[in-house]
């Protein structure tokens, strides 16, 4: 798979959307409106079976293990948002989705870090019935695998996202490679990275961004693109690392230092 070094794949305006957009949450964490823009890039509209939605939330009192797995899950997403705490409307927007997935694609149901994608829809404007198509179609066309038992697709991409780290930054792979055995140190940024599509590991309005290119390239390479623009900036104080953890301790923060002209 070739893929662009550092930013080179996600530079250039974001795809159908102004830099202007305002912002959803009146927070002091910046979230970009993509309520109409996400299900377009999507085209949720071609996706949408009418009232399957609804359906679906018929049948959520037949999966408790589920409901009781997603209720324990919802207190650890964006749990410093107003907006999502606990009986607020988007709390409850967000657990009838997660709860429609599960019953949706019952080979996967749900499975954590579905959560934050969700919530990440929904924190960017997507109307409740938009964000579960467009978690429908990330979660089975963009990822497929991902989140299957086993998640063998996610650890692939694992060793490709390594592969990649020695081919257009061949000094960081060895180093990361020294530091520590079979690839470990990539396989555990990379997991944190690529199974939430870089939310929480990123700042919000730089997830947003990227978002922006992923939803419309519909293709994983631009998540490894997005690993390699985080990277690349950063080069010099990473070999500086002289042991495993340390060197995962500066990996696992660098995302929130990336700036949001990185991938615009």
């Amino acid at each position: 798979m070739s893929v662009a070094c550092g930013g080179d794949l996600l530079r250039g305006s974001s795809p159908g959307v102004s830099s202007g957009s305002s912002n959803a949450s009146g927070s002091s964490s910046t979230f970009l409106v993509r309520g109409d823009v996400w299900p377009v890039l999507l085209d949720v509209a071609g996706r949408r079976v009418p009232n399957h939605y609804t359906a679906l939330l018929e049948l959520a009192g037949e999966t408790p293990e589920t409901a009781q797995q997603i209720e324990k899950d919802l207190p650890r997403t964006f749990s410093g948002r107003k907006e999502l705490v606990k009986g607020s409307p988007m709390w409850e927007s967000l657990k009838r989705v997660l709860t429609a997935f599960a019953a949706h694609n019952a080979a996967i149901g749900y499975v954590q870090s579905m959560n934050f994608l969700a919530a990440f829809l929904l924190l960017a404007g997507v109307k409740e019935d938009d964000a579960f198509w467009c978690l429908v179609i990330v979660v089975e066309d963009i990822v497929p695998g991902y989140f299957d038992e086993g998640m063998l697709a996610a650890k692939m991409d694992q060793r490709i996202f390594a592969e990649l780290l020695h081919d257009n930054l061949p000094a960081l792979g060895l180093h990361l490679a020294a530091l520590g055995p079979d690839n470990i140190i990539c396989g555990i940024i990379a997991s944190q990275w690529l199974l939430t599509l870089f939310v929480h590991a990123l700042p919000d309005a730089v997830t947003v961004r990227l978002w922006d290119f992923l939803l419309k390239e519909k293709s994983r390479r631009v998540l490894f693109a997005a690993c390699l623009a985080v990277l690349e900036p950063h080069t010099d104080s990473i070999l500086a690392t002289s042991e495993m953890g340390e060197c995962i301790e500066l990996l696992q923060v660098l995302g929130r230092r990336t700036e949001e002209g990185a991938f615009v």
